[in-house]
């Protein structure tokens, strides 16, 4: 996904968009205990 920036001042800033990291979790290193490394746990 993207995220354009609000213009401050009446100014566009110098990057409009940028690329945004999910705010989803990342439920692959729960599954995988060699990311995590509490496989043990589970």
């Amino acid at each position: 996904p993207w995220i354009l920036f609000k213009p401050e001042n009446h100014t566009a800033p110098d990057h409009p968009c940028c690329r945004a990291m999910s705010i989803e979790p990342c439920v692959d290193g729960l599954r995988n205990p060699h990311l995590t490394g509490f496989g043990s746990l589970m």
